[in-house]
């Protein structure tokens, strides 16, 4: 029983990670917006992993450091290059994905040494399903502009998907290099440290840290927790999940909770 407890929370915690609202930043107000999925192959999991922030103006797309210094690069970005990627954001917005990636791909022959520019392309990219071409922009942008931490954790979450755990990794400590307190950081590095099988000390206590803000760390936990027979610290980040407003595929979870902690033959309720 145990065993097939165990195997479906595996699926579940892989099936339900959070992303919360990107920010959009325009002449130095941000304002929370909820991105519309658009209609592509990708899952509904792949979009919502991977939303990130996108700019509308010269600074506000600019790279920043982790202390909000805009970088001098960016001051130097020509108004052509910014009306792209004003229409860019318009598309995006609207779940236009393939007219954004026009729009920022022009944005980049204007003035390739946009980091931000070859980010929000990354995220497009991502949102489409299409990791590879995402990696790249990624990698550009965090080239371009050594102190951006963003690019950095787009890449952890996409080798995440990817099950590219070790990549996953690298990425996630480059991404703490850079900003040593970075929650989002701090949570996909434990997700890649455990997708490796590495449930080290610091994986979990990331784990735990990032409970309120990502709801899937408890599936995570329960998971580890199960894996060493700790059925009834496994029940409790279980409990802690399906606790949480907003968190998804309770019925299963609520499943599991029963089959671990009623007798068994006397629980009728199906977790496949």
């Amino acid at each position: 029983m145990k065993r097939m407890v165990l195997g479906v929370l595996v699926l579940t915690a892989c099936a339900v990670p959070m992303w919360g609202q990107r920010r959009i930043e325009d002449g130095g107000n941000s304002r929370a917006r909820q991105v519309m999925p658009a209609s592509t192959d990708a899952t509904r999991l792949q979009w919502l992993m991977l939303s990130g922030d996108v700019g509308t103006s010269a600074a506000a797309t600019a790279d920043v450091t982790p202390a909000g210094t805009v970088s001098v690069n960016a001051l130097k970005v020509p108004g052509a290059a910014i009306k792209e990627m004003q229409k860019f954001l318009k598309d995006f917005d609207a779940g236009k994905l393939q007219d954004s990636v026009k729009h920022a791909s022009k944005a980049i022959q204007i003035y390739p040494q946009w980091a931000a520019a070859h980010h929000n392309l990354g995220q497009t990219y991502a949102r489409m399903g299409d990791y590879d071409k995402a990696i790249v922009e990624f990698h550009n942008a965090a080239e371009l502009d050594g102190r951006e931490v963003r690019p950095w954790l787009s890449l952890t979450k996409v080798y995440l998907i990817q099950k590219k755990y070790d990549q996953g990794e690298t990425a996630a400590r480059r991404a703490l290099d850079i900003d040593p307190v970075n929650s989002d950081a701090r949570y996909y590095l434990s997700r890649n440290l455990i997708g490796q099988g590495q449930e080290t000390p610091e994986a979990l206590q990331f784990l735990r840290k990032s409970r309120e803000q990502y709801a899937v760390s408890r599936l995570v936990l329960a998971n580890v927790y199960l894996k060493h027979g700790a059925v009834s610290e496994a029940v409790n980040e279980l409990r802690g999940y399906l606790a949480q407003p907003e968190a998804e595929g309770k019925e299963k979870v609520q499943c599991m909770v029963r089959k671990l902690t009623e007798p068994e033959g006397t629980v009728n309720c199906e977790i496949q």
